[in-house]
């Protein structure tokens, strides 16, 4: 049985004339010793951050239509996980041409995003930066501020 296609990691990947096939179109459930766990295999799924560019999907096809086609909701231990894009280009996706799928952490919700709970995902239209902070011993202790502010310099 497939779980996953493809994961946003570090990337970037680009996703070109790519076909999905056969995952389930309804929700797939393992059985513990003590309780049931949703499993459902799905095309795109979430590992990391995108820690250096935006990964892009474009002319990506689907049959059957599953479940979910993108779920960033795999458990993980990297704190960068808020940070990974993938461009949707022509909407294969979303059905949101030249859209930004982010993880659905609060830092990412902005005017025009859209969250989607099933695939623990906003669908935004936002151009996406990235800051790194290095110190060239330990890139992932810096000690910073931010404030972010919306277009009326109210935060």
């Amino acid at each position: 049985r497939k779980f996953e296609g493809i994961r946003v990691y570090d990337g970037p990947w680009v996703l070109d004339n790519v076909h999905f096939a056969e995952y389930d179109s309804d929700q797939v459930f393992f059985q513990t010793s003590s309780n049931m766990i949703e499993m459902t295999p799905t095309p795109i799924t979430l590992t990391g951050g995108a820690e250096r560019f935006v990964n892009v999907a474009k002319r990506v096809t689907f049959e059957p239509n599953p479940y979910r086609r993108v779920f960033h909701g795999l458990p993980n231990n990297w704190q960068d996980s808020y940070s990974a894009a993938t461009f949707d280009l022509y909407g294969d996706i979303t059905g949101n041409p030249g859209s930004i799928i982010r993880p659905k952490d609060e830092m990412n919700n902005f005017d025009g995003c859209t969250g989607y709970e099933k695939e623990k995902i906003y669908v935004c239209n936002y151009a996406v930066g990235h800051v790194r902070l290095n110190n060239f011993l330990v890139s992932n202790a810096q000690n910073f501020d931010v404030a972010r502010l919306d277009a009326s310099g109210n935060g």
